[in-house]
């Protein structure tokens, strides 16, 4: 839930800072301008508020990744539950580097179809894959 949670922050931020790149070459400013996106309860205020929550939950997902390492269930399902230690540090990459890009304005489309497109995203994946059918 904190995963989904984290990804529907990155789109709106990234909603957030691709319109606030028009809005100042529009105004041509050096000033943020305050602005509402249409059909969006939020506002180029809460940009730094969806950063906060966004990324912690994101953290969290990744917390949560690694309390599942050491579930009971897990132990069950997986011959080697510990060599899924890897998944940990290559999702938290992979969430650094959606929300970088999202904070810098590099991000132009869905998180996610960002993540599929991206070769180091893509790498990690098929990184996270080879490491779970190890665990198997």
């Amino acid at each position: 839930m904190a995963l989904f949670f984290g990804l529907g922050a990155v789109k709106r931020v990234t909603e957030l800072v691709n319109k606030g790149k028009l809005e100042t070459e529009r105004i041509d400013s050096e000033q943020e301008a305050s602005f509402t996106l249409p059909g969006r309860a939020y506002s180029s205020q809460h940009r730094e508020l969806l950063i906060l929550l966004g990324t912690t939950a994101s953290a969290i997902a990744v917390l949560v990744f690694l309390l599942y390492i050491y579930a009971e269930e897990t132990m069950a399902l997986y011959n080697s539950p510990l060599i899924l230690w890897p998944i940990v540090g290559l999702l938290g990459l992979i969430l650094i580097r959606v929300w970088r890009f999202a904070i810098t304005g590099k991000l132009h489309e869905d998180p996610v179809l960002f993540a599929i497109s991206d070769h180091p995203s893509q790498i990690a994946t098929a990184l996270m894959f080879l490491v779970l059918w190890l665990a198997i």
